[in-house]
C-alpha cells in the first residue's frame, strides 16, 4: 500500500493516471477483507483514506464537492464501502462451510 501512496503523491494526484492510482488501494483492501474479515478490511480502508487525505483535502476545501472533485469523493466513499461489499460476497460461503459436518 505504501507503493501506491508514493505513486499517488509522485504524480501530484492529478492527470489521467491519478484515479487509477487511487483505485489501486482496493487491491490490498479486498485481499485483507477476504482473508481476515470485515473489521481488518475496514481498518485498511480507513488507513488508505488517511493516506490519500493530503491529496484530496486541498481540492475539496478549494472547490467543494463539484464536478472536478467528484472522482476523488467517489474514491473516498469506495474505500470505505468496498470492504463491506467484499465481505458480503465472501461471508455467506464461509458461514455455509462452517455449518457442514465432515
Amino acid at each position: 500500500m505504501s507503493a501506491v501512496t508514493l505513486l499517488l503523491h509522485a504524480t501530484g494526484a492529478a492527470g489521467p493516471g491519478a484515479l487509477l492510482a487511487w483505485n489501486l488501494y482496493l487491491v490490498p483492501i479486498s485481499l485483507i477483507t477476504y482473508w481476515f474479515g470485515l473489521a481488518p478490511g475496514m481498518a485498511t480502508g480507513c488507513f488508505a483514506l488517511v493516506a490519500i487525505l493530503p491529496a484530496v483535502l486541498p481540492a475539496l476545501l478549494e472547490r467543494g464537492v463539484s464536478t472536478p472533485t467528484a472522482g476523488q469523493v467517489a474514491t473516498a466513499v469506495l474505500l470505505l464501502s468496498f470492504p463491506v461489499a467484499v465481505d458480503s460476497v465472501v461471508s455467506p460461503p464461509r458461514r455455509y462451510e462452517s455449518r457442514q459436518v465432515v
